[in-house]
Order: structure tokens, then sequence, then C-alpha cells
């Protein structure tokens, strides 16, 4: 009898001398399983390995290879199909599990179970956080109205010190302290950590007379002048720096002779 001859197999898959002749065929596995008329189930595999649904070992058994043939004729399903699809596709067939026997009894066959998934990876969008660059007065100088750093006068001087103190900086005019006013103000120190209290009012816009300018010729170099006899001063505005509130722009020049005084310079980017 055809379940006489799988049992033979059985034992004789357990005895390590003996093989299955090659004439064992796909047919006389399924009408044995066709036989047992078995209940579907389900097998999952140990590990995952290819054509192991059943045992752990490292390589299929007899066992493995019945769950094959019960998944290939309907009575028995493999989680996931593709462990018990030993020649490589899918549907299982009776086919795979005689190579799975094939194997098991030490005939020199590859399995080739069809597991690899393609699997498709979303990648969230990137996202770029751009960091604007700080804006307004980011620190202050003192200088006299004379304005004397790193060996040059007047503005070139004030210039010179910020790019030192605060890379990327220039000399902040007027405007930009008015547009500065607030928060980038409250608690303003210099380089020496002194509280800023008020700033010259550096305006291209004005004149020489009150831009501490060396003489009052059109041309001259403004912010390069520290006596008082010619009547020039330089304007220049308070600060309140608990609440970085700006006062009223005080007016140099006539009788406000100020430029030997020291006030801050601004240094904005």
């Amino acid at each position: 009898m055809v379940t006489e001859q799988l049992l033979r197999v059985s034992r004789l898959a357990a005895m390590d001398g003996l093989r299955i002749a090659a004439s064992t065929t796909a047919a006389s596995l399924a009408s044995l399983l066709l036989m047992a008329a078995t209940p579907v189930t389900s097998a999952h595999a140990a590990n995952g390995d290819c054509s192991q649904p059943v045992s752990m070992g490292e390589g299929p058994t007899a066992s493995d290879c019945l769950a094959i043939l019960r998944t290939a004729v309907g009575s028995l399903s493999c989680d996931p199909e593709c462990i018990c699809a030993p020649k490589g596709t899918l549907p299982v067939s009776a086919s795979d599990a005689l190579l799975c026997l094939r194997f098991a009894v030490g005939h020199t066959v590859e399995l080739h179970c069809p597991c690899d998934v393609t699997t498709t990876t979303t990648v969230p969008p990137s996202t770029t956080t751009t960091t604007a660059p700080v804006s307004g007065v980011v620190g202050a100088i003192s200088l006299q109205g004379r304005m004397n750093a790193n060996q040059k006068i007047g503005l070139p001087a004030a210039t010179a010190a910020c790019e030192e103190n605060f890379p990327g900086s220039h000399y902040c005019e007027y405007s930009e302290i008015l547009a500065s006013e607030g928060a980038k103000l409250t608690g303003l120190e210099d380089i020496n950590d002194d509280t800023v209290t008020e700033f010259w009012a550096i305006d291209p816009n004005q004149s020489l007379a009150r831009q501490c300018g060396q003489s009052l010729n059109q041309g001259a170099p403004p912010w390069t002048y520290n006596t008082a006899h010619i009547g020039v001063g330089g304007d220049f505005v308070e600060l309140d720096s608990a609440t970085g509130t700006l006062g009223t722009l005080e007016i140099g020049g006539g009788g406000l002779r100020n430029c030997f005084d020291s006030k801050w310079v601004g240094c904005c980017r």
C-alpha cells in the first residue's frame, strides 16, 4: 500500500544510510495525502527557513516535506506560503514536496523559496531649517566723537571695530538703531560688559556740524573732530536699557559741542 511506502521512506530517512529512489514521484506523494483526508490547518516556519514549515533544525525533514505536500493539495496552509515552495515559484505544488524530500534524505539539490519580497519604503520629505541671520543691533563699542580704533580714524575705525568684535557686522546708522528699538536693545552691554545708555546717531544725511566733521567743508570726513572751537558736535540718542526704549534725538553742534565725549557706536548686521 502507498501508506506503507511513505512510512518506509520516513524510517529510511531517519536512518543515515539510505536515500529515496529517484523514481519517487510527486503523484505518489499526492495520492497518499488525499487518502489521509486531513482537515485544513496552518503551518508556521520556526525560523522562516526555506522548506521548514514544521521543524527547527538546520534543514528540512520528512515532516516538513509532508506538510508541504498537504499544502499543495489544500489540506494545510503555510504561513508564509513562500517557505513551502522550494522550487522557486508559487503556488505550492506536489513537486515542491518531492524536492524537499530529496533534500531531506541527502540528494544534492538546491532549495529556492521565493520569499524575497520587494518592500517600498516611504521616506518623509526632508525639512530644511534655515536660520535667518540676526539683523539690527548685535553689539556696541564705546568710542569718542573722533572715532579712533584699529589704527583708523572716523567711520572706517567704527567699521573695523565692529567687524573685529562682531564678525559680519558694520556700524549702525541711526535708522538701524531706531529699527532695533525694543527687545534687541533691552539690557544691551558693550564689549566690556558695560550697560549701553546712549548711541552716537550716525546719519550721512545730516550736516558735518552734527556729525563731528573735521571741518564744515563739503566732503570733509565725519566723526574725526574732537575739539570745540569750530562749533561742531555729534547727534546722539539716549537708551533706557531696562526697556530697550530710545529717547528723543539730541542735536549736536552749536551749543552742544560734544565730540570729545564717549558714547556707543552700535554694530549691526
